[in-house]
C-alpha cells in the first residue's frame, strides 16, 4: 500500500490528522509457505477533531476502506493490475541452516514507503515505538534530512 498516496487521495483525512504513520510486522513462514504480509495504518487524531468532526473523520475512514477493499479485489482476480494505493511488490524468503537448525528470513522493507520530499508533511513513515515519549524516543523525524541519533540496541 502507498501510505503517502492516502493523504494524497483522501483531503478529508489529511486535513484531521496530526500524523500518519504505517507498521509493518516481523513475517514469520507457516507451515503451507504463504505468509500473511500486512501494513497498519496508524492515523493521530486530536482529541477536539474525534469529538467535534467524528463523522468526517469516520466518513473518510469508511471511503479509504472501500477503495482498499476494491482494488484489493481487482489485483487477485488481475495479477497484473495496478491501483492508486495498492501495489504488488516481490518479496523473496530464504531458508536459512546453521548446523542442525534452520529458520526462514522473510524481509518485508518492500512493505514500507520511505519518507521524501514530495510527500505530505503528515506523512512519518515507519516511526519506531517509543517507550515513553515520542518526540524523546524518536531518533529522526520526516522532515529532518538526517537522524538526530543512531538507534542502539542494549544488548
Amino acid at each position: 500500500m502507498d501510505t503517502p498516496e492516502v493523504l494524497i487521495r483522501y483531503d478529508e483525512l489529511r486535513r484531521l490528522t496530526i500524523y500518519l504513520a504505517e507498521r509493518v510486522g516481523w513475517v514469520r513462514m507457516p507451515k503451507d509457505f504463504k505468509p500473511p504480509f500486512g501494513k497498519r495504518l496508524e492515523f493521530t487524531f486530536s482529541r477536539a477533531t474525534l469529538t467535534g468532526e467524528y463523522a468526517e473523520v469516520r466518513e473518510g475512514l469508511k471511503r479509504l476502506l472501500a477503495d482498499v477493499d476494491t482494488e484489493a479485489e481487482l489485483i487477485a482476480e488481475d495479477n497484473l493490475a495496478k491501483g492508486r494505493l495498492i501495489h504488488l511488490v516481490r518479496i523473496l524468503a530464504q531458508r536459512r541452516e546453521h548446523e542442525d537448525r534452520h529458520w526462514w528470513e522473510v524481509p518485508t522493507a518492500a512493505l514500507r514507503c520511505p519518507v521524501e520530499s514530495h510527500h505530505p508533511t503528515e506523512y512519518w513513515g515507519s516511526i519506531s515505538l517509543p517507550e515513553k515519549d515520542l518526540i524523546s524516543d524518536s531518533d529522526q523525524f520526516p522532515w529532518m534530512p538526517v537522524p538526530v541519533s543512531e538507534s542502539e540496541i542494549p544488548f
